[in-house]
């Protein structure tokens, strides 16, 4: 594959630099970037760079700097208005998080029905769209990790480990009911979106994705599906449609 013509795909998020490997017709490979020296191999194998950004931009300044010393140009990626049948709800499609128009672009390329897709993150949000393909907006709200350290910075709630098993059964200490109200409160928007999305004639699903979405016990529900990685292969449909032409 070395000697293949690829595509670099990145997503900077808030918190984390996740790169994928395109060659036009699938994502060859993933992985996480941690030092800017880990970019120099990857440089190696691409003729191209699809970059996606929702944070840290000395970060993004930094890959920018490296990208035209290693002479290979980068494409940063904005929402668009519309791409195929997907269609942005914002009145100012730039406006929208390129990270939710990544993630729906990626549900619609292989489900056609009435669809909400919650990325679960340092910020949770939500967007719908019909089977149309018409997005009719969607919600952003604090994240697991962003709730409980809200309360650990704003009170004098005691601090204490993140439990290798969460539930949302009501406590008995305070550090369980915290992590258990957050639990709680990511449940609550799937079971939000569920309702909003029933008030729409048709079949339907909810995606999930993001890091903090291991929590949620998606198995329980038949119309929840993890959706990973789905910013990088909304990144790759872009790419892809370059490749054709």
């Amino acid at each position: 594959m070395s000697d293949a013509v690829l595509k670099l795909l990145i997503d900077v998020g808030n918190s984390r630099v996740k790169y994928g490997l395109t060659d036009g017709q699938h994502i060859v490979a993933t992985g996480m970037v941690d030092d800017m020296a880990q970019w120099l191999p990857l440089c190696e194998r691409v003729n191209q760079v699809y970059l996606a950004s929702v944070g840290q931009p000395e970060k993004v300044e930094q890959l920018r700097t490296l990208f035209s010393q290693q002479s290979i140009p980068v494409v940063e990626v904005a929402s668009q208005s519309q791409f195929g049948e997907l269609k942005n709800a914002y009145l100012d499609a730039g406006k929208l998080g390129v990270d939710r128009w990544l993630a729906m672009l990626s549900c619609r390329h292989g489900y056609k029905g009435n669809f909400a897709v919650l990325d679960f993150g340092t910020a949770m949000t939500c967007d719908f769209v019909l089977a149309s393909g018409q997005h009719l907006g969607g919600w952003i709200a604090p994240g697991f990790q962003t709730m409980h350290g809200a309360l650990f910075a704003k009170t004098t709630l005691p601090h204490s480990t993140l439990p290798d098993l969460l539930d949302t059964t009501p406590a008995r200490q305070t550090q369980g009911a915290i992590y258990n109200g957050c639990l709680a409160a990511m449940n609550g928007l799937i079971r939000e979106a569920e309702y909003q999305l029933s008030l729409h004639e048709g079949e339907y699903r909810l995606y999930v994705t993001g890091g903090d979405a291991r929590y949620l016990p998606i198995e329980q529900n038949p119309r929840v599906f993890a959706a990973n990685e789905a910013v990088l292969f909304g990144l790759h449909l872009l790419a892809s449609a370059d490749f054709a032409e």
